[in-house]
């Protein structure tokens, strides 16, 4: 009787401990997993019951209170493989969770053994559909009869960063799912025995033989019934286990160790080739400790046992084309602790290699010192040490050889001297150097070379140098120099027997360019003026000799910029450039090809920031890197890897990165971080939360303006920040893609100190409709009681019900004026734009674009339209507006900005995703190949097998229209994945 009491006892609390009774009479689970640290071990899951014991793709990261598991959208729980035997209900079958999510995805996964492969379809998954918890089902007996999927999905949105009970049941004739312990939807669309065929189970994922979706959030107390719950028992269930849930769920957003220990950083810069050095901040002074490892070799730990608050490690040794990982050591209150891992690449070690050492290609002899001295003149005097150099008369190769050696610049050297040419090959070629830093070419005349114009940093002459004679013509010269920082240094060293003198110069120089040429083309573009002997040439006087330097310092006249996201500040879309126009292939040809390619760059539909363009230069946003180009010659002048940089669907936020002649400014996490535009040095790091460590807010939008750097603030976690797969393009109509991103306030800094000037607070400010003009700042900001009582700041319906225009003071903060805006429904995408003292908005719903428009200074309300779009996918119906020539171009109609007037005016018909942008004259987009519409003669024209990206891939400035590459993952017709830039043929 003992013995059989204790049994009894026993049987009791085993099923307490499961949560069921007889009273009741729920069944008791067939499998169950906890998620607790008595069950996982590493990246091994030991099932509670059951005993299907699973395996995590990655070291397992468990939360107690309550115990779960964290998934961060990489990782899921494989606890039967493909092709195991495994015992699954068959006629009925309940599967219940409690998760909580950081995001939804159109198709989530947290319990599944599924197969949806095109119309083949079995098994079953309980997840969610879009933003709908689901449970989704086959079977033998489906109203179809062929056995398909029915997705049943809840009746309400899921709540993000908030447990949810999920539990789905299928009894033979009903399906059902409950959230919470409530029937939130059923289906009897499906009856009779469940249809299965071989499969995964997977836990935290959905995952088939062709899809592989892992859910972002946290689960815990899974369990698999062979019999379907009651409502009774499912709400028995709920009640019984919701208050360990009770809580909100600490799911991390950013990494746990990167506040308030770690605040800055980290960042990586390659600073030649086999060699990086990695950068990062800490609140308080420590050692500066980093440990970085390659995969399946010992790690190395490297540093500096002196302590400081800025860190920067140097690590040599690295190979090409290898992917390392590295941690940060740091001190935190419990103990010395390392930081997440982070990647570094040297696929993306952009370096120029070095010229080789040991064997010279010349004879040491007179002239070997000579030519040293020389390019040290010239590159100490020029402050030009990378891009393209020319060496105009280059004989044997002497002068570009010692250019080379002494620079990062790429030297090409030209001479109508062929047996120079030759002997100057060999002795290069010989030791290593041909190629790689010095080329050699044969040209049958010097006044005009086989390049591009415009295309060189330097220009120099290694036979002005030796024989004291001028080659070619000062016209040839001013043509291939680049504007905006081009120099060339021609001249002859005093101890030669020849040397040039002054008059020398000025004879050249006159006899080949006319000074101040006037009159303009019939088009009415301006003309590039050509050599201005007064403004344009200096002579210098050394030790060494004597030199002229030639230079183009300004910008080419009616040369535009891009400096934000949509141009520029007013978000126009528009570079305002006015020489960049014609045809494709005829007035505009390849300016340059080549780098970056593909592999640094995210997928083309995650809609990211797009490239921006500022004194001649190019900056191009990667996957979590900047790359800095010289735009003409394309010419990687400096790149920076930033882990966290990445932000997506800007359509529903804003873009993350803005510049002038100067800087860049790139927004990531709570920072805004400066970068010198001309060598990528990082100048300044500024705090959204004006140095509060570990705030509760991450730096979304960015512009400058004058001696202003202006921001906006966002609860951390509603950023787009990953790219996995094909549900991340953001092309939907409804759901989560299309929630705005909405900020806490609107600020503005000082950008040499980083002084908060003044700071806006008032409802949520939709971040994708903040744009700038004449010293003033324009938005919707939303008042909705409910948006504003929200948790969350990725928002759909609830901004709506009480929306205003505002108008601030950019200088002050204080408001000019403000508008009521009303609008019927959440729209699938809101814009605006501020061009010539009129804002407009335009939003995208129900078929339709609505345009609104307002006088900017006063408020004063002036024209609105609605016109249906071109479709609803490809990025149809989330077309940014242009503002050009006087006209809002809101695909597939054409409207006089200031009257409204709708104008007879047939938009390309375009087909293909991404955004129409625009220079002063011209729009250019992406169709199936690229293509220009010259507004001037009202033709379109296309660069035949050639396509940028699928937001803004195109864009104009420095007189040139720049394509760098962002159709990476393209699957169309014709991809080349490469980056080109294009120029109008023109007289320079």
């Amino acid at each position: 009787m003992r013995q059989a009491s204790t049994n009894a006892y026993v049987a009791i609390v085993l099923l307490l401990a499961l949560g069921v009774t007889a009273a009741i009479g729920a069944p008791a689970p067939k499998y169950e997993w906890q998620f607790d640290k008595r069950s996982v071990t590493g990246n091994q899951v030991k099932a509670s019951l059951g005993g299907l014991d699973g395996t995590l793709s990655q070291t397992a990261v468990l939360s107690a209170d309550p115990a779960y598991l964290s998934l961060s959208g990489d990782d899921y729980v494989t606890a039967v493989p493909k092709g195991a035997r495994v015992n699954l209900p068959e006629s009925a079958i309940t599967v219940e969770a409690w998760v909580a999510l950081r995001e939804t995805q159109r198709w989530g996964g947290y319990v599944g053994y599924v197969q949806d492969n095109g119309s083949f379809e079995k098994g079953w998954v309980l997840g969610n559909y879009e933003d709908r918890f689901s449970f989704a089902l086959s079977s033998e007996g489906a109203d179809d009869g062929d056995g398909t999927l029915t997705y049943l999905k809840a009746d309400r949105p899921v709540e993000l960063y908030k447990w949810a009970h999920l539990v789905g049941t299928y009894d033979g004739k009903e399906l059902k799912v409950y959230v919470n312990g409530r029937l939130a939807a059923t289906s009897t669309a499906q009856s009779g025995p469940i249809s299965y065929s071989d499969a995964q189970l997977v836990i935290g994922a959905y995952k088939d033989d062709d899809e592989s979706f892992a859910m972002d959030g946290g689960i815990a107390r899974v369990r698999i019934y062979d019999a379907a719950l009651t409502p009774e028992q499912v709400g028995t269930r709920f009640e019984r286990t919701r208050g360990a849930f009770a809580k909100a769920p600490q799911i991390p957003v950013v990494a746990q160790l990167l506040e308030p220990v770690l605040i800055d950083g980290p960042w990586a810069t390659f600073e030649d080739q086999n060699a990086a050095t990695i950068h990062w901040s800490t609140e308080e002074p420590m050692p500066s400790i980093l440990e970085i490892a390659e995969s399946g070799r010992p790690s190395r730990r490297l540093g500096s046992s002196r302590e400081t608050r800025d860190h920067a490690v140097r690590v040599s040794g690295l190979r090409r084309n290898t992917v390392y990982t590295y941690t940060m050591w740091v001190r935190t209150p419990n103990g010395e602790e390392t930081t997440e891992e982070f990647l570094l690449d040297t696929q993306f070690d952009y370096t120029m290699p070095p010229v080789q050492r040991g064997r010279h290609p010349y004879p040491k002899d007179r002239l070997s010192a000579r030519y040293a001295g020389a390019a040290a003149h010239i590159l100490r005097e020029s402050g030009i040490d990378r891009g393209y150099c020319i060496d105009y008369g280059c004989g044997d190769g002497r002068l570009a050889y010692a250019i080379a050696r002494r620079s990062k610049l790429q030297v090409v050297g030209v001479s109508t001297d062929a047996d120079a040419v030759k002997r100057g090959r060999a002795r290069l070629l010989a030791t290593g150097d041909y190629g790689t830093r010095v080329t050699l070419r044969h040209v049958e005349s010097l006044d005009d070379l086989p390049f591009p114009d415009l295309c060189a940093n330097l220009i120099v002459s290694g036979e002005a140098l030796t024989t004291g004679t001028l080659p070619g013509t000062a016209a040839e010269v001013f043509a291939k120099l680049r504007p905006q920082g081009g120099k060339a240094f021609l001249g002859t060293l005093v101890a030669f027997d020849a040397p040039l003198t002054r008059d020398d110069f000025d004879a050249w120089a006159r006899a080949s360019v006319p000074e101040n040429p006037e009159g303009t083309p019939a088009d009415g573009l301006p003309e590039t003026p050509g050599l201005d002997l007064a403004r344009d040439v200096r002579i210098q006087q050394s030790a060494e000799g004597l030199w002229a330097v030639l230079q183009r310092s300004r910008p080419l006249p009616g040369a535009g910029n891009w400096t934000h996201a949509y141009g520029d500040a007013g978000q126009s879309a528009n570079s305002h450039d006015e020489r960049v126009y014609g045809k494709a292939g005829e007035t505009l040809e390849v300016q340059w090809f080549g780098l970056p390619g593909p592999n640094a760059m995210v997928d083309r539909l995650a809609r990211k920031q797009g490239p921006l363009s500022t004194a001649g230069r190019l900056f191009t946003l990667g996957n979590d890197r900047i790359i800095a180009q010289d735009a003409y010659n394309g010419t990687i002048i400096w790149s920076v890897e930033l882990p966290g940089l990445l932000r997506n669907n800007i359509p529903r936020n804003t873009g993350n990165a803005c510049a002038n002649d100067a800087s860049v400014f790139v927004a990531m996490r709570d920072r805004c971080w400066q970068f010198d535009a001309a060598g990528g040095e990082r100048r300044f790091s500024y705090d959204v939360d004006e140095g509060r460590p570990g705030a509760e807010s991450f730096w979304a939008y960015v512009a400058t303006a004058g001696d202003l750097l202006f921001g906006s603030a966002v609860r951390r976690g509603n950023f787009e920040t990953e790219y996995r797969a094909p549900k991340y393009w953001f092309d939907g109509k409804s759901g989560r893609d299309t929630q705005n991103v909405c900020g806490e306030n609107l600020f503005a800094n000082k950008i040499d100190d980083g002084r908060r000037v003044w700071t806006y607070t008032g409802g949520l400010i939709i971040n994708s409709t903040i744009s700038m003009g004449n010293g003033r700042m324009y938005f919707l900001e939303s008042r909705s009681q409910a948006a504003l009582e929200s948790p969350l700041r990725r928002l759909g319906a609830e901004l709506w019900s009480d929306v205003w225009l505002v108008c601030l003071d950019a200088a002050t903060g204080g408001k000019r004026w403000e508008q009521k805006y009303d609008h019927p429904t959440a729209p699938i995408v809101v814009y605006l734009v501020y061009d010539h003292e009129q804002v407009g908005v335009v939003s995208s719903h129900d078929g339709a674009y609505d345009v609104r428009t307002w006088d900017a200074s006063q408020g004063k309300a002036l024209w609105q339209a609605t016109d249906k779009w071109r479709s609803d996918n490809h990025g149809h119906h989330i077309q940014h507006p242009v503002i050009a020539q006087g006209k809002m171009f809101q695909e597939p109609h054409v409207y006089d900005w200031k009257t409204g007037e709708k104008l007879d005016i047939a938009f390309p018909g375009r087909s293909k995703c991404g955004t129409v942008t625009a220079a002063a004259n011209a729009l250019h987009y992406r169709d199936f190949n690229d293509e220009v519409w010259d507004l001037n003669a009202g033709t379109q024209s296309e660069f035949s097998k050639l396509r940028s990206g699928c937001w803004i891939g195109m864009i104009s400035g420095s007189g040139l229209l720049m394509s760098p590459e962002s159709a990476g993952g393209c699957g169309c017709r014709w991809p080349i994945y490469t980056s080109l830039t294009y120029r109008a043929k023109d007289d320079y």
